[in-house]
């Protein structure tokens, strides 16, 4: 298991996005990438980056929906994901393409908590990945 933490700072304000990828060789391979946490915020946006790729959420503001994109650097066969928002799954898709999309506004309350969780399958080969921010 290999830990990757950077840190980064805006103006007088410092957060910490952790990455943790750990690598398990059983019959295939697996890995899993987890960033974020539910104070770390969507608005305006929120795209952290590894070698594997990137995932973002971003919201206009308070009021506002959130838009959300998984863009891994290798490609996959198939993808799975759930978006939550305060533990309420809202939207799930299974696609041989990168996902991407929207959560609508009234699903969206001031402080929401919004969760990405999904996988990358390409043969044997399974990434997992999840994105956790709070909505404005």
């Amino acid at each position: 298991m290999s830990v990757q933490v950077q840190q980064a700072r805006k103006g007088s304000m410092s957060w910490i996005v952790g990455v943790i990828v750990a690598i398990f060789l059983l019959a295939g391979c697996s890995s899993t990438t987890t960033v974020g946490s539910d104070t770390e915020p969507c608005s305006p946006g929120f795209q952290p980056a590894n070698e594997f790729g990137s995932i973002s959420a971003q919201q206009a503001g308070p009021g506002d929906g959130i838009q959300w994109g998984v863009y891994p650097n290798t490609p996959a066969d198939t993808y799975s994901v759930d978006i939550y928002i305060n533990g309420k799954r809202v939207d799930h898709k299974d696609q041989d393409y990168q996902p991407h999309g929207s959560v609508n506004a009234v699903d969206v309350p001031s402080g929401a908590i919004f969760q990405l969780t999904g996988t990358a399958t390409l043969g044997s080969d399974i990434a997992y990945f999840y994105l956790t921010c709070r909505g404005a």
